[in-house]
């Protein structure tokens, strides 16, 4: 890697330049009487000679003792350090600060001034397939799928360099996974095949950033929940009851604000959950949330959502009210929270505890009709570099008020993660449900998916 010249190396390399400038001066003072054209011939000829002579003494005296012949060394000089012009776009922050030196790439990431920053990377993406049979697949389809084609394009807010940037991201899908997050938007009959799989934008919002400040205007992800939607970074191949029973996405406009390092507020108008930009039943809806991360090994956050529904909207996060048999109630106020603590014990291990809390009441009668409770919890484990192990308990119950209707589910997993490649990953699991929904049921499902990134 290059490095600066430092100044000691710059004042060496000067050297020469002394004796120039001493030419030049007994020059000057040797053309009194001289007519004005002579005396810059004379002047110029005599700066020439002093230099010449200069660098004769040098050649002369180099590799003598004490003239420290190493200040001439292309390792020392670093010529190729100034190469990138400023001005030219340069990683992250889109162009080369006036206030670096240089910017120069150091195996795909961008060092500016001695600090290497990761290169930001415009598109990305990933492909994911499982199997899975059991207890979970009973009347859902097929055991071998294609989960998801996964591509995102993104342009990061940065303001640590300038006070305002602008960016913004779009995430479209293909596979069975968008069953997961249909949302009934322009996209819902993009690509449907009847078996599962279609196409669709999960998230599509421009973003606006003021120095601390910034804000996401369009379609994008909920702050509910703790397992994202991405199969990827999970860490199991099902998901928990709570997952199934909340929001995937907003649209509306989200802000974020953060005080200090350790902590940050987000919060926002959007168009209730689930409805994409069309928002077909008028729903509205306020997103509140706060984490508090003092340092990368301990994180505890809040989130919070409170919709208004009009009409029947089963795609609110209330819907188990109606898996449950409740009656047609109309318009309706919804709460929905969740709560996550998540901490790294050793370099090893670590654990988070995620809890959801859920509520929906009639606004015609005032009535409290529909409650969800549940709390899951995880260890983490990092076997070697290359293998994870995973295990989660979750409890979850869903709860018709008046008609004092209630199923309960238990389930716990684990799963192994094995990674040949930082891109490539193997994860099999293996999974047991106890359901109690006015009959019993419990069984055992067993899956494993494969997926790479790019």
């Amino acid at each position: 890697m290059n490095s600066f010249v430092d100044g000691e190396g710059r004042a060496n390399t000067l050297k020469g330049g002394a004796s120039r400038g001493q030419a030049l001066r007994s020059a000057l003072q040797g053309v009194n009487g001289m007519n004005k054209k002579n005396s810059i011939i004379a002047t110029i000829c005599a700066a020439l000679v002093g230099s010449s002579a200069a660098f004769a003494a040098n050649l002369d005296n180099y590799g003598a003792a004490g003239y420290a012949p190493a200040s001439y060394a292309p390792a020392d000089y670093a010529p190729a350090s100034y190469a990138p012009s400023y001005g030219q776009p340069v990683g992250t922050y889109g162009y080369a600060p006036y206030a670096v030196p240089y910017a120069e790439e150091v195996e795909g990431d961008v060092e500016f001034g001695g600090e290497v920053v990761e290169e930001e990377k415009w598109i990305s993406g990933s492909m994911v397939g499982s199997w899975y049979d059991g207890f979970l697949r009973k009347g859902n389809g097929h055991a071998a799928n294609l989960n998801q084609i996964w591509l995102t394009g993104e342009k990061k807010v940065d303001t640590s360099v300038r006070p305002f940037d602008i960016g913004g991201r779009v995430d479209a899908i293909f596979g069975t996974l968008n069953a997961q997050c249909a949302d009934g938007g322009f996209d819902g009959k993009w690509g449907v095949s009847g078996d599962g799989y279609a196409t669709s934008l999960y998230q599509a919002y421009g973003e606006i950033g003021l120095n601390k400040l910034t804000a996401k205007i369009g379609k994008f992800g909920t702050l509910l929940g703790y397992e994202p939607v991405d199969n990827v970074p999970c860490a199991l191949n099902t998901h928990t009851y709570m997952y199934n029973n909340e929001p995937m996405t907003h649209c509306g406009v989200l802000f974020n604000y953060a005080f200090a390092d350790p902590f940050s507020i987000d919060f926002g108008m959007v168009a209730g959950s689930d409805n994409s930009f069309e928002n077909h039943f008028g729903d509205t809806g306020f997103l509140f949330g706060a984490t508090f991360s003092p340092d990368d090994n301990f994180s505890l956050s809040y989130a919070s959502a409170l919709n208004q529904t009009h009409a029947d909207n089963f795609g609110s996060f209330s819907w188990g009210y109606y898996e449950l048999g409740g009656a047609a109630i109309g318009d309706k106020n919804e709460y929905l929270q969740t709560v996550t603590l998540e901490t790294q014990l050793s370099d090893q291990l670590g654990i988070a505890l995620t809890t959801n809390y859920g509520t929906m009441e009639d606004r015609k009668e005032k009535l409290e009709r529909f409650r969800q409770i549940g709390a899951a919890g995880y260890i983490f484990y990092k076997v070697t570099d290359k293998l994870d192990a995973n295990v989660r308990y979750e409890y979850y119950t869903q709860k018709l008020v008046q008609e004092k209707v209630e199923a309960r589910y238990h389930d716990v997993g684990f799963a192994l993660i094995y990674r040949p490649t930082d891109h490539v990953f193997i994860r099999p699991d293996a999974r047991y449900d106890w359901v109690d929904v006015g009959a019993k049921d419990d069984g055992f499902t067993g899956a494993v998916s494969c997926g790479l990134t790019f």
